[in-house]
């Protein structure tokens, strides 16, 4: 991110950070799909598959600060 956000940009990032905050360590590849398209757009279907899986072995949960 930039260095002068955007108030439209800090709230993305804001939504982003909550989605991984509830979602992640789920089973749910939808929810790993949207990750995986910003990180890389041009991705096959089988390249985005794989780096889903990545995605879910390397980082299994995400415990809330302060927990």
């Amino acid at each position: 991110m930039r260095r002068n956000p955007t108030p439209a940009q800090v709230e993305a990032l804001q939504a982003q950070a909550k989605l991984i905050e509830l979602g992640w360590g789920q089973n749910n590849e939808a929810f790993l799909q949207l990750f995986t398209s910003q990180i890389h757009p041009t991705a096959s279907p089988e390249q985005q598959h794989s780096f889903n899986e990545i995605q879910q072995r390397s980082c299994p949960r995400i415990t809330r600060r302060g927990s």
